[in-house]
Formats: C-alpha cells, structure tokens, sequence
C-alpha cells in the first residue's frame, strides 16, 4: 500500500455515527432489531477512544463498549474492547481506503467486525462473535455518520 492511503472515515476521525441492523444466535431462530451509537474522540498521544451504546428491540438494559485504537500504521492499527462482561480483549485490524476490519481473540471471547463503505458516510457491517461455550451472536447492518 503507498504511503498516501486513506483513512476511512469512520474511527479515524473524531465523530458520531449511528447504526441499525439485526442480531441472531445460534441458540434461536430470532433475530432481533438494534441501534447502536459510535462516539468516536480526537486522536490522543497516538490512541483514540471509541464509545459505542448498543440498544435492543425488547432488552431494557443497553450494552457500552469502550473501544481504544492505537499504533496506526499504514493499513493496520491495534485495537481493544472492553466493557463490564468481557473485561478488555485486545485485538488487530486492517483498513482500506473504503474497508475497515478488526479481530478480537480473548480467552473467553473472540470474533470479528467488517465494514464496507457504501460512501464516504455510511458503512454495511457484519460481525461474528463467539464464546467459550460456542455461543455464537451474528450482526448484519449499517452505521452513517450522524449530521
């Protein structure tokens, strides 16, 4: 990749982004409607940190996940997510100019997130987790940027 690559928009610029899309598991046939809120901050001493608020159709309480992006390099970047189930699972990633995705590989939980642009400023994502006991939850969406 040359050294003039793109940044996406979405994480690498400080921002709020919203997003909708379906979650199924691999325990039940239903899918269930979710809303999700990215804040994304300024780029601090070389990390940026990510806030994002799921909410479910039928589930009162939301989850939070902090997510912290560092050692940004040309089409990789480091990522962890943390949050008062998993603690923090740390985790690589890969971007495109128009690609952005990232694994997690904890000992209790793994999986990944692919976001493709549509534009500038909307993404489809789909993301796969599992956990030790091979529960596993699939998410299929969009996030835009929130104007």
């Amino acid at each position: 990749m040359s050294e003039s690559l793109k940044h996406p928009n979405f994480i690498f610029q400080p921002s709020t982004w919203l997003g909708e899309g379906k979650i199924s598991f691999s325990t039940s046939p239903e899918e269930i409607r979710y809303y999700s809120k990215w804040m994304i901050d300024p780029m601090v001493e070389g990390r940026i940190t990510i806030r994002q608020i799921v909410e479910m159709d039928g589930v009162e309480d939301h989850v939070e996940n902090e997510f912290v992006v560092s050692n940004i390099k040309e089409g990789r970047f480091n990522i962890e997510i943390s949050n008062e189930s998993i603690g923090i699972v740390p985790g690589k990633g890969v971007y495109e100019t128009d690609k952005i995705a990232w694994e997690f590989q904890g000992e209790l939980f793994h999986g990944f997130e692919v976001y493709h642009a549509k534009s500038k400023d909307e993404y489809a994502l789909h993301a796969e987790y599992s956990s030790e006991d091979f529960f596993r939850t699939i998410i299929k969406g969009r996030i835009w940027l929130k104007s």
